[in-house]
């Protein structure tokens, strides 16, 4: 072998173990990690208190979104100008839909006591709402929905009951808790055994509240990659990552959780 050819080879090999050191690596993942959505794919928790008029009903209501993205509340009304008020004693129904663009099911059940043109009476309200989540105004808005006024004469026993749409200038437009913004973080614990994963993962909402899923998944060395699938009653979703010493990367994330479809591809 010729002296140039030797000095071209030995270049070579220097060129490619620097390039080597210098690169970053991947390794199968072990451990525990986090990974913040936030600015890269919304997941909406909705729960805090809530206040507006439906038509002359004015309301005030509190709601917790549970893991599944299905809704439970309560709350009080009053009817404006009249001397009467009551409780809310169901707020159900849920979110649903892509989480860029969810949309909001919410359910209202009422029934109160008082005064009404100078006559006592019972008032009950069944409203069933659908809203769209308007992520840059922070509310809940486009609402529509129909509902079940009864009225009962106490004096008389005469009731009068009316089922109906409501108009659109009498549905509220609901602004969502100040700390409703969509964001969210993803903590796995992973355990690997051959090329096999068990563990555990938590979703924290900006709202503090949390999902807890059991894990399975599998390592690829060909790619340094692991897919790995989160089940519970938030819902199921699978994520393609990659790790490297304590730092984890989602590639994709897709599935369902908090009633709402995930579908992220890293860019």
């Amino acid at each position: 072998m010729s002296r140039i050819k030797i000095v071209a080879v030995v270049a070579a090999l220097i060129l490619l173990v620097g390039l080597g050191e210098g690169a970053a690596y991947a390794d199968q993942a072990n451990g525990n990690y986090s990974f913040d959505f936030t600015g890269l794919v919304a997941l909406w928790d909705i729960s805090g208190t809530y206040s507006g008029d439906l038509g002359n009903f004015a309301l005030n209501f509190s709601i917790t979104e549970k893991p599944s993205g299905k809704l439970n509340g309560d709350g009080t009304f009053s009817v404006s100008g009249e001397s009467l008020d009551g409780t809310i004693s169901t707020v159900d129904g849920g979110v649903k839909g892509p989480s860029a663009d969810p949309h909001v099911a919410m359910n209202l059940r009422m029934a109160g006591k008082g005064t009404v043109s100078g006559k006592k009476v019972t008032v009950s309200l069944s409203a069933n709402l659908r809203y769209d989540l308007n992520s840059v105004a922070g509310d809940l808005d486009n609402g529509r929905g129909f509902g079940t006024l009864t009225i009962t004469v106490l004096s008389t026993g005469q009731t009068l009951s009316e089922t109906g749409t409501f108009r659109r200038n009498e549905i509220p437009t609901f602004h969502l808790p100040d700390d409703s913004t969509g964001h969210w973080t993803l903590s796995l614990d992973l355990t690997p055994n051959g090329n096999k994963y068990t563990g555990t993962a938590t979703i924290e909402t900006s709202t503090t509240a949390t999902a807890d899923f059991t894990v399975t998944g599998t390592y690829d060395s060909t790619t340094d990659t692991s897919r790995i699938v989160l089940d519970g009653a938030g819902g199921k979703l699978t994520l393609i990552i990659s790790t490297s010493g304590t730092t984890l990367n989602v590639n994709s994330a897709k599935g369902k959780i908090l009633g709402q479809k995930i579908d992220y591809v890293a860019m």
